[in-house]
């Protein structure tokens, strides 16, 4: 692997996206040392002009010698696997539940698997893969499959299979997988390391904001405690809401103590202001009386579905209400949250699908926790394209592609291609598109 030193890199080259030396030196030192040893970085945001446009959108960042000069590739956030080795579908989708494949590329051995991160395949010769264990060829034709085989290691015996997106070239099983988290509303570049680190934000608050939640309760170092919220401005950059904690209730629009009283118990209020109709709910950790006119939180379809008049009205009373997709057969739970960019908060089978791709071998076992019956199983198995043989890989795969679906529904005009040398077209196309109108959408 390509190795090069801080000095050599194309400095003017990587300040046309954005990326100053500054920048380049402040990347966290995981991310530096990929960048040097010729691996790609995590996936990064570039924030540039060109031809008098700001330009903001997430890529991976990859140094190549290429005629004795040291260019930088920008890999792209793709919406689809490219698929330039003409695989076949159960190819692909081997690649994508997170299996290796080899395959011949003009006469030569390739070893290939998928950057789910940015549906980009990699592909390797597995005449050049070397292993840094003693290893018989019959495992290492194991290996060179995407099975794992046991070497012996400085901590005894472990289980180690090839990985061509770790800067080692393998991983041992039992590691964990990172899985990049999108989110509904937001992706992790939306959170400034900045602001990771003054919150100190733990995971579980990271997916709330990226999902278009408040965050959890949050105590900061002078002693104060805040929730916050990400909102997308019009320019499509990102901003940190603070929401400090109040020692009571700012009734500045005179609702009735007995309106107090339902709003303290975790009720809503519908309440009208000056001729327009309004939702109220208490943050009762903030003592935040929050408020959205009604035509704005009660949606006419969730998710396709066509809501009736009495569901609209359980909603407004704080209730949940259960809605289910005929054709998929797939159960949809709403209820009102202010807390909630949206004023409502839905669930499905995404929670489910990371679930079991969290439990790992045990995802078989977790299966059953989640759904008891049969029948219902079966349904969410197929609705889902789940292998039961291979459960978690296929569960991780549908829950990274319900993240991108959602994100990319929410977040109309909001693109992840990063120009290169090889994708110029479609950078081009994407300045030349047509600012699209942002909606209001569940």
């Amino acid at each position: 692997m390509e190795h090069f030193s801080l000095h050599q890199l194309p400095y003017p080259s990587l300040e046309r996206i954005g990326l100053t030396k500054d920048k380049i030196l402040s990347l966290d030192k995981d991310n530096l040392k990929r960048l040097l040893s010729g691996h790609r970085t995590d996936i990064m945001r570039f924030d540039f002009f060109e031809q008098g446009r700001r330009i903001i959108m997430d890529g991976k960042l990859l140094l190549e010698r290429k005629d004795n000069e040291i260019k930088a590739s920008f890999i792209p956030v793709r919406k689809q696997i490219q698929n330039d080795y003409n695989l076949s579908n159960d190819e692909l989708v081997k690649l994508y539940t997170g299996k290796l494949i080899t395959k011949n590329i003009d006469g030569q051995r390739h070893l290939l698997q998928l950057d789910r991160d940015t549906n980009e395949i990699i592909r390797a010769k597995t005449a050049h893969i070397r292993f840094p264990f003693n290893i018989e060829k019959k495992e290492r034709d194991k290996l060179l499959t995407g099975k794992s085989v046991n070497v012996e290691t400085t901590k005894g015996k472990r289980k180690v299979r090839l990985d061509l997106l770790n800067n080692r070239g393998f991983s041992f099983d039992g590691e964990e997988v990172r899985l990049r988290y999108f989110g509904t509303h937001f992706s992790e570049t939306d959170l400034k390391t900045l602001d990771l680190e003054q919150y100190n934000l733990k995971e579980y608050d990271r997916q709330r904001l990226m999902d278009g939640f408040k965050s959890g309760l949050l105590e900061l170092q002078d002693g104060r405690k805040v929730k916050l919220l990400l909102e997308r401005n019009a320019d499509r950059t990102i901003s940190l809401q603070i929401f400090p904690v109040k020692n009571e209730i700012n009734n500045d629009i005179n609702l009735n103590p007995q309106h107090i009283e339902k709003l303290k118990l975790g009720e809503t209020v519908v309440y009208e202001l000056n001729g327009v109709k309004y939702v109220f709910q208490l943050d009762r950790e903030t003592n935040d009386l929050l408020r959205q006119p009604v035509s704005n939180v009660v949606p006419d379809i969730i998710r396709g579905i066509t809501l009736k008049q009495d569901e609209k009205a359980r909603l407004l009373n704080g209730q949940s209400i259960s809605l289910i997709n005929i054709q998929t057969g797939e159960t949809i739970t709403a209820r009102i949250e202010l807390n909630h960019k949206q004023g409502i908060e839905l669930k499905d089978d995404t929670q489910k699908l990371k679930r079991l791709y969290a439990a790992g071998e045990n995802a078989n076992m977790e299966l059953e926790k989640l759904l008891t019956n049969r029948v219902e199983q079966d349904k969410f198995l197929n609705r889902n394209n789940l292998q039961k043989s291979d459960l978690a890989n296929s569960a991780r795969a549908a829950f990274d592609e319900k993240q991108k679906f959602y994100f990319d529904y929410h977040n109309p005009g909001v693109v992840g291609f990063i120009r290169t040398d090889e994708n110029q077209a479609e950078f081009m196309a994407f300045i030349q598109q047509n600012q699209v109108a942002h909606s209001i959408k569940i």
